[in-house]
């Protein structure tokens, strides 16, 4: 009896039918298995980095920029009134979703030489997020201009980090001569122990 069922189970197994405790899958079905498990896999990845990215965006506040007509080069707006003026030129200022819009304009308060805009609510590691690594900056002291060409922030820290505030976004060159002589191509977020500041300088 035990020698017929041996010679059974063999033969079984030669015409490619399982034997006890084997379950013998074909290439092609395994093939088609191993494929869907990558598909779900890629597939769970880009859900979480969506999700990931969606609550990044839905946290960061948006970047209030001023409208094209009022950056450097425009003629001033009509509508527009100067208040001051000093070394020819007239200081004028507007206003754009909340945020109050500088403008200086030529001696003749017709051509918008610089333009820049108050930035509440904005660290520079939400600008870099939006616009990419600045190409250089400029230091003094706790003071920084950090530069995307002729675009720029200007904030003044005690830690120059991600989350450091900023305080105006700028357009043309800085109304400072000093900071476009003293630019340095942009390295990270170094810090080299001299940002520190007193408690009562401490701003953040």
């Amino acid at each position: 009896m035990f020698n017929q069922f041996g010679r059974l189970n063999v033969r079984l197994s030669r015409e490619g039918r399982p034997t006890t405790g084997q379950v013998n899958v074909p290439p092609k079905r395994r093939l088609i298995l191993a494929s869907m498990a990558l598909a779900l896999c890629a597939c769970s990845t880009v859900a979480v980095w969506g999700s990931m990215k969606l609550a990044r965006m839905q946290n960061t506040p948006r970047i209030v920029e001023p409208a094209s007509n009022l950056l450097p080069g425009n003629p001033l707006p009509a509508s527009i009134r100067c208040a001051s003026a000093f070394e020819r030129r007239f200081e004028c200022r507007t206003s754009e979703d909340g945020e109050v819009v500088y403008l200086t304009t030529d001696s003749s308060a017709q051509v918008i030489l610089h333009t820049s805009i108050t930035a509440r609510h904005q660290t520079i590691g939400n600008v870099i997020a939006a616009w990419g690594a600045p190409s250089s900056i400029a230091r003094f002291g706790n003071a920084l201009y950090v530069y995307w060409g002729q675009r720029w922030v200007y904030l003044f820290t005690c830690r120059f980090e991600p989350a450091s505030p900023i305080e105006f976004i700028g357009y043309g060159l800085a109304a400072s001569s000093a900071a476009q002589q003293k630019q340095l191509p942009w390295r990270g977020f170094t810090d080299d122990g001299h940002y520190a500041c007193a408690d009562s300088l401490h701003y953040r």
